[in-house]
């Protein structure tokens, strides 16, 4: 069988499970310095907004994500923490374009998103996320060329893929999470 993402992600009843995480001091701590308070946000995959603990300074955040399944669960926390969603787009066409404009946000977070995206879809994806986004970063799971337990789960060689892409590492550190790795890149 093959992997549709709008289609997996909409029937899945929630978005974690035993392997995926959420957002722990150590991860909030790693990111911090790069999170500046009211900068123009997007988180690209929120989930059910893991983490929404980044965000406590913001004025508002916006977020896109392929699956409706937790749109309101996501929304309900956010109104309940008093921070404001600026846009909210689902989008279920399956193209990697989005409709946002070049650089029209400062930071785009993407936190186990890119482990679920194909290998046809990954370049593409990487691309997108710095055509949106000043600075993109990223946490996600770093067993380069291990097949992971869960299904739909891809790894591969980020630092690889940025520097054939001609993109600039800002940030590396494939240590500080167990068997995660964040790095922030820019064009």
């Amino acid at each position: 069988m093959s992997y549709n993402k709008i289609t997996y992600w909409n029937k899945r009843k929630d978005p974690n499970n035993s392997i995926c995480r959420e957002l722990t001091p150590k991860h909030l701590n790693l990111i911090r310095p790069f999170v500046e308070e009211n900068k123009n946000v997007l988180e690209y995959g929120p989930g059910i907004g893991r983490m929404i603990e980044l965000y406590r300074n913001q004025n508002s955040v916006n977020f896109y994500d392929i699956s409706a399944a937790y749109k309101d669960r996501l929304e309900s926390k956010f109104k309940a923490n008093k921070i404001d969603i600026d846009k909210f787009i689902i989008d279920q066409s399956g193209t990697i374009k989005t409709e946002f404009n070049n650089n029209e946000f400062d930071i785009v977070f993407c936190f186990e998103v890119l482990l679920h995206s194909p290998p046809h879809d990954i370049i593409d994806l990487m691309k997108e996320l710095a055509r949106i986004g000043k600075t993109v970063i990223v946490i996600t799971w770093y067993e380069n060329g291990n097949e992971l337990e869960s299904t739909y789960c891809w790894t591969r060689d980020y630092k690889k893929i940025l520097n054939d892409l001609g993109f600039k590492i800002l940030h590396w550190d494939a240590e500080s999470l167990d068997k995660q790795i964040l790095f922030v890149y820019e064009k």
